[in-house]
């Protein structure tokens, strides 16, 4: 009797098991593969903090140096992680190419990141949900209509592009600095030759009173933070921009 509830006790201790993650979209993921009581916790301090413009406090990393398990996103996006996924056997880092980084913006990058997350889960038998209910069933087809987007980030080409779409990027990596005179008159040119256009506004980030200014009334306009929010299914971000695209 008082061994069967030893075991009981024990298999209770190992469903509650613990892991951080760095980003928002990989604690989210992890959340939706997950059926057991496993804790997928934000690491404090990193809630709301944009990479592109701030680095992690001090307390971060003490917090990272002290957790077990630690899953991290692509390095791309968080360059000063470097290494700390192999102080853990429980860590793990999720692996892109720089064009995927943003795994949560792609529905072949959204796939893959589930398969790599299962593969390291399921070494700590957590009951996992269905490959059938994944991600991996959803395929990018081309839109038959082209469109001409409007982007302030390049996180989004790699789906622009798939779906055929022409586009304009205003920033790329240096979103701190602002838009160079160039910049604005090769976009005037381009709105100028549209007879329709599409603006994706990602509001995590500032953009200068001058390319607000562009945006017409008779333009399509999509204002959204793109990092997403925790706690939200991984691709409830995705499926707005391919709703506003006309891909869904």
């Amino acid at each position: 009797m008082l061994t069967g509830l030893i075991l009981l006790f024990s298999r209770d201790i190992k469903a509650q098991e613990l892991f951080q993650c760095t980003h928002v979209q990989v604690c989210n993921l992890a959340k939706f593969l997950t059926m057991d009581k496993t804790e997928f916790k934000l690491i404090k301090g990193l809630e709301g903090l944009n990479p592109h413009h701030s680095s992690p406090s001090v307390a971060v990393y003490k917090d990272l140096k002290k957790s077990d398990g630690v899953l991290f996103a692509p390095l791309e996006i968080e360059p000063w992680f470097k290494g700390y996924e192999n102080k853990s056997a429980k860590s793990y880092r999720l692996k892109f190419k720089t064009k995927y980084s943003h795994f949560w913006l792609h529905p072949n990058s959204l796939c893959e990141a589930e398969k790599q997350l299962r593969a390291h889960l399921m070494a700590f038998d957590l009951k996992l949900k269905d490959p059938n209910q994944g991600f991996c069933k959803d395929v990018l087809k081309k839109t038959k209509t082209k469109k001409f987007v409007v982007l302030t980030h390049e996180s989004l080409l790699p789906l622009v592009e798939d779906l055929g779409h022409e586009y304009f990027i205003i920033n790329t990596h240096d979103e701190h600095h602002d838009v160079s005179p160039k910049t604005l008159k090769d976009l005037t040119r381009k709105i100028k030759q549209q007879a329709s256009l599409l603006w994706i506004i990602e509001t995590q980030f500032h953009h200068p009173q001058a390319i607000k200014n562009m945006i017409k009334k008779e333009h399509s306009l999509l204002e959204i933070n793109t990092i997403g929010l925790n706690g939200e299914a991984p691709d409830q971000v995705l499926k707005r921009i391919l709703s506003f695209l006309g891909a869904e």
